[in-house]
């Protein structure tokens, strides 16, 4: 899934210009993770970890 596609289906913001334009898996399970996937943060303490893991996207609610 193309990253414009999945901010466009959550009504998302895009924080910053991503490099990558896909998407390959999602999960919400920080030990997971793989290289180019979508991570949806329940919490701000795992996203540095997702980041080590490959994550390409995160998906987290705004403070």
């Amino acid at each position: 899934m193309t990253i414009e596609n999945l901010t466009n289906i959550i009504d998302a913001k895009v924080v910053n210009s991503p490099k990558v334009k896909r998407i390959e898996s999602a999960t919400m399970y920080p030990s997971k993770v793989e290289r180019g996937d979508l991570f949806f943060a329940t919490n701000k303490e795992s996203i540095d970890k997702v980041i080590e893991n490959g994550a390409y996207a995160i998906v987290s609610e705004e403070d």
